[in-house]
C-alpha cells in the first residue's frame, strides 16, 4: 500500500504586488479582468491587497499583459509604478524595517531633495 503523496507548497504572495501591472494595462486600455482571468487570478484581487494568490500567478499576468497588449517591458512600466503605498500593510512594514535597517531615508525622493542615507 502506498502513502498518500504530499502536496507540493506552492508559494504565495500578497495581490497587492499586482496592483502596479495592473494600472499599466488600465493605462493602455487593456480588458484587465479578461487578463487576470488567463492568469489565473480572480477579479477581486484587485480589490482585496491582502488577498493571497499565488506567486507564480503575478509572472503569469506579467506574460499574459505583456503579450496581449505587445508591451516587451511590462516588468519594467510597472515597476516605475509602483509605489509603497500599493504594496499593502504588510510590506509596507517589511520596507520601513529595512529602510531603519540599512539607514536609508524613509521618504521616497530624500536624496533627490538634498538628504542622503546616513553611513
Amino acid at each position: 500500500m502506498s502513502s498518500p503523496r504530499a502536496m507540493d507548497p506552492v508559494g504565495l504572495t500578497r495581490a497587492s504586488v499586482i496592483s502596479p501591472i495592473v494600472a499599466v494595462l488600465e493605462r493602455v486600455g487593456a480588458r484587465v479582468d479578461r487578463v487576470l482571468a488567463r492568469a489565473g487570478i480572480p477579479v477581486w484581487a484587485r480589490t482585496d491587497p491582502e488577498m493571497l494568490i499565488p506567486t507564480s500567478s503575478s509572472a503569469r499576468l506579467l506574460a499574459e499583459g505583456a503579450r496581449t497588449q505587445g508591451i516587451e517591458n511590462l516588468g519594467l512600466l510597472a515597476g516605475q509604478e509602483a509605489r509603497i503605498e500599493s504594496l499593502g500593510i504588510h510590506e509596507q512594514v517589511r520596507q520601513i524595517r529595512l529602510r531603519l535597517a540599512t539607514g536609508e531615508s524613509l521618504h521616497p525622493d530624500a536624496h533627490a531633495r538634498g538628504g542622503s542615507p546616513r553611513r
